[in-house]
C-alpha cells in the first residue's frame, strides 16, 4: 500500500470543533475587527477638516429665448416647448465641447501674455498646474437650467474668486464667439452657396433657351400645343408597352424554369421520401390505423399489468401472456402493413399535386406566348407612329421639357436665396448674456460633515477588510499547520498498523482542511486520499472508493492530468480495485498511468518501470499470461538498461 501523504479534507462532515466554541471564537474575532475599525475611522475622520480649503463659485447667466424673432418667413427651430427644451439642452452641451474650452483657455492665456508687467494681473493657476487645461476646465464647469426657464446658469468653482470669474467669463465669451456667432457665419455660407447655384443655373437656362430658338428656326415653324401633347402621349405609351413586354418575358422565363423543376420532381415521384412526421399525421387521420394503434396500446398495457402482478409462475397467467404477445405481434404486423399503404397513398397524392401544378404552368406558358405576340405587334405599330416625327422635332421637344423643369427649379432657388438675404439682414440672436461673472466676495458654504463622514466610512471599511483578510490568512495558516500535524500522526499510526486510532485523526484533518482551504484545493484532495487509504486498510472499501474518486476529480480539474499528484491518485484507486479483486476496473487506471508517465517522463524513467510492473502483476492475477509475459519482458529490458 502507498505511503500516506502529509498535507491536508471531507465534504459532507460538519465542523469538528464544538459549535459553541466556534460561535464564541467567531464573535470575539468580529468584535476585535469592529473595535479596531472604529478606532481607525475615528482617527481618520477629522483629517479632511484640516485638508479642506475655502472655495469660491462664480456664476454667469445666459438667456435663451423660447421663441425666436419672427421675420418675413418662419426661421430657426420650431417654437413648441419640446423643441425649445431640446435646443436649450444642446446649448448646454456646447459648454463641454473641446473647441469651446480650448478657445476659453486660449483667451485667458493671450490676455495674461499681453498684460504689462506693472499691471495687477490675477495669476490663473489652472494654466500652470494642469497638463490639459481645457479638460480640467470642463471638469469644474457646471451648467443647469433652474426651473426649466429660459435662463442657463453657468458656474465654476476655484480656490481664488478672481480666477473663478476670469475663467468663467472666458468660457462665456468663447461660447458666444464659437457657437452664437457661428450661426450667423453659417447663414452667410448658405447665402454664398445659393448665389453660386443661382448664377450658374441662370446662365445654363439662357444657353438652353438660345439653343431651343435655333432649333425652332431650323424646323421653320413651332409645333402646336396639340402636336406636342400627341408626341408626349405616344412616347409614354411606347414606354408602358415595353415595360409590360419585359414583365411578361420575365414571367415566361420563370414559368419555364418552374415547369422544368416540376418535371424533375415528377420523374422522381416514386422515390420521394415520406418523413415519419408526415406518416404519423396521416395515420392519426386514418380510422384503421387509429384502431390498430389503440389495440396495440391496450395489449401492451395488459402485458405490463400481468408482469407486475407477481404471478409469473402461474400457468394461467403464463398462457395469457403468451396469447397477449401473439396477438400483439399480429397487431404490430398489421399496423406496419397499414403504414406502408398510407406511405404509398401519400406518394400518389404528391404525384397528383405535381401533375396538376405542371398542367397549370403549361397553360400559363401558352397564354403568355399569345399575349407576347399581341404585345409585340402593338409595340411595332407604336414605333411606326413615333417614327413619323422628325429627329429635330423630338430634340426640340425634349429641350422644351428640360427648360420647363429647370425654370421651376430656378424659381425655387431664387425664392430661397431671397429668404436667406432677408434673414441675414434682420438676424437677431436668440442668445443673450444678461449677467457676466463677477468675483464672489464670500466663500461657498460647505457641508463640514461630508468630508469627515466619507473619510471615516472609507477608513472603517478598508481597515475592517484588511483586518479580516489578515485574520483569515492567520487562521488558514494555523488550520494548515494543524492538519499537517494530524497527518503526521495518522502516518505514524498507519505505518504502525493502528488504523483504528488513525481514522478519527484523518477525518479531523479532512474537515479542518475543507474549512480552511475549500473543497477545490489540491491539499484537500490529498487529505481525501489519506482518509481513503485508512478506510482501505480497515477493509471499508465502499467508503474508500468515493473518496478516491472525489480526490481524482479535484486534481484533474485543478492540477491537470499530467501532474504527478493526479498519477498518484490513479495509482491509489487502481490499488483499491486490485484489493477488491475488481481487476477489470483497475486495468484502465494502470493503462492511463502508463500513458501519462510515458509522455511526461519517458520509458526509461523508474516510475514508468514501476507502473509497468504493477500492470504485469495485475494481468497475472487476471490469468492473462500472454500480456503479463510481454510486460515482464519489457520491464526486464528497462532494468537491464538501468544496470548499464
Amino acid at each position: 500500500m502507498d505511503t500516506i501523504a502529509t498535507t491536508l479534507g471531507d465534504p459532507s462532515q460538519p465542523c469538528c470543533l464544538d459549535d459553541r466554541a466556534h460561535r464564541g471564537s467567531f464573535l470575539r474575532r468580529w468584535l476585535r475587527i469592529l473595535f479596531f475599525s472604529l478606532l481607525i475611522a475615528a482617527l481618520a475622520g477629522p483629517v479632511p477638516l484640516f485638508l479642506q480649503s475655502d472655495t469660491y463659485t462664480a456664476t454667469a447667466l445666459i438667456r435663451v429665448k423660447a421663441k425666436p424673432e419672427r421675420l418675413v418667413f418662419e426661421t430657426g427651430p420650431p417654437s413648441d416647448e419640446r423643441e425649445f427644451e431640446r435646443y436649450r439642452d444642446s446649448l448646454q452641451q456646447y459648454f463641454q465641447q473641446r473647441y469651446v474650452l480650448e478657445a476659453a483657455v486660449r483667451q485667458v492665456s493671450v490676455a495674461m501674455k499681453e498684460a504689462k508687467k506693472g499691471d495687477d494681473v490675477t495669476k490663473v493657476r489652472l494654466l500652470d498646474e494642469e497638463i490639459d487645461p481645457a479638460a480640467a476646465l470642463g471638469e469644474i464647469l457646471r451648467t443647469d437650467c433652474p426651473g426649466g426657464s429660459e435662463i442657463l446658469r453657468i458656474r465654476l468653482t476655484r480656490d481664488s474668486p478672481q480666477e473663478a470669474a476670469i475663467l468663467l467669463n472666458a468660457v462665456v465669451d468663447a461660447f458666444i464667439e464659437e457657437v452664437v456667432s457661428a450661426e450667423s457665419g453659417r447663414v452667410r455660407e448658405r447665402l454664398g452657396e445659393l448665389d453660386r447655384i443661382y448664377f450658374a443655373m441662370q446662365e445654363e437656362l439662357r444657353t438652353l433657351k438660345s439653343t431651343e430658338r435655333q432649333l425652332a428656326e431650323h424646323m421653320g415653324s413651332t409645333p402646336s400645343p396639340v402636336q406636342i401633347v400627341n408626341r408626349t402621349i405616344d412616347i409614354e405609351r411606347l414606354r408602358i408597352l415595353r415595360s409590360r413586354q419585359f414583365e411578361m418575358q420575365y414571367e415566361l422565363r420563370s414559368s419555364h424554369r418552374n415547369l422544368k423543376l416540376q418535371q424533375t420532381k415528377l420523374n422522381a415521384a416514386e422515390d420521394l421520401t415520406i418523413s415519419e412526421t408526415e406518416l404519423d399525421a396521416r395515420a392519426e387521420s386514418d380510422s384503421s390505423a387509429c384502431q390498430l394503434i389503440l389495440q396495440q396500446n391496450q395489449l401492451q398495457s395488459l402485458i405490463q399489468q400481468s408482469l407486475l402482478s407477481g404471478n409469473a409462475n402461474n400457468p394461467v397467467i403464463t398462457e395469457r401472456l403468451r396469447e397477449y404477445e401473439t396477438e400483439l405481434s399480429s397487431v404490430t404486423r398489421k399496423l406496419a402493413e397499414r403504414r406502408g399503404e398510407l406511405k404509398q397513398e401519400l406518394r400518389r397524392q404528391r404525384r397528383t399535386d405535381i401533375e396538376t401544378e405542371s398542367t397549370q404552368l403549361q397553360a400559363r406558358i401558352v397564354e403568355l406566348v399569345e399575349q407576347l405576340g399581341e404585345l409585340e405587334a402593338d409595340i411595332e405599330k407604336q414605333e411606326e407612329c413615333i417614327g413619323q416625327y422628325s429627329l429635330v422635332s423630338l430634340d426640340a421637344e425634349m429641350m422644351r421639357a428640360e427648360i420647363k423643369w429647370k425654370d421651376s427649379a430656378f424659381a425655387d432657388i431664387a425664392a430661397e436665396r431671397h429668404r436667406v438675404q432677408i434673414e441675414l439682414e434682420r438676424h437677431q440672436s436668440r442668445i443673450t448674456v444678461p449677467q457676466r461673472a463677477v468675483a464672489p466676495k464670500s466663500p461657498d458654504k460647505r457641508a463640514w460633515f461630508r468630508g469627515p463622514a466619507l473619510a471615516a466610512a472609507v477608513a472603517f471599511f478598508v481597515a475592517a477588510g484588511m483586518i479580516a483578510a489578515f485574520g483569515s490568512l492567520r487562521r488558514a495558516r494555523r488550520s494548515r499547520l494543524a492538519a499537517e500535524r494530524l497527518n503526521l500522526q495518522v502516518k505514524k499510526l498507519f505505518e504502525a498498523g493502528r488504523v483504528d486510532e488513525a481514522l478519527p485523526l484523518a477525518i479531523r484533518a479532512v474537515r479542518i482542511c475543507q474549512r480552511a482551504l475549500g473543497s477545490e484545493h489540491p491539499d484537500y484532495a490529498t487529505n481525501l486520499d489519506n482518509l481513503a487509504l485508512v478506510y482501505q486498510a480497515r477493509g471499508e472499501y465502499v467508503k474508500a472508493e468515493p473518496l478516491y474518486f472525489q480526490a481524482l476529480d479535484i486534481k484533474r480539474t485543478v492540477l491537470g492530468e499530467e501532474h504527478p499528484d493526479y498519477v498518484l491518485s490513479l495509482n491509489n484507486l487502481a490499488n483499491l480495485y486490485e484489493t477488491m479483486s475488481e481487476y477489470a476496473k483497475a486495468e484502465p487506471l494502470y493503462m492511463e498511468m502508463l500513458d501519462i508517465e510515458r509522455e511526461m517522463l519517458g520509458e526509461d524513467h523508474p516510475d514508468f518501470g514501476a507502473s509497468l510492473y504493477k500492470l504485469a502483476e495485475l494481468y497475472k492475477m487476471m490469468g492473462d499470461d500472454a500480456k503479463a509475459e510481454a510486460l515482464d519482458a519489457q520491464f526486464g529490458d528497462l532494468s537491464r538498461k538501468d544496470l548499464r
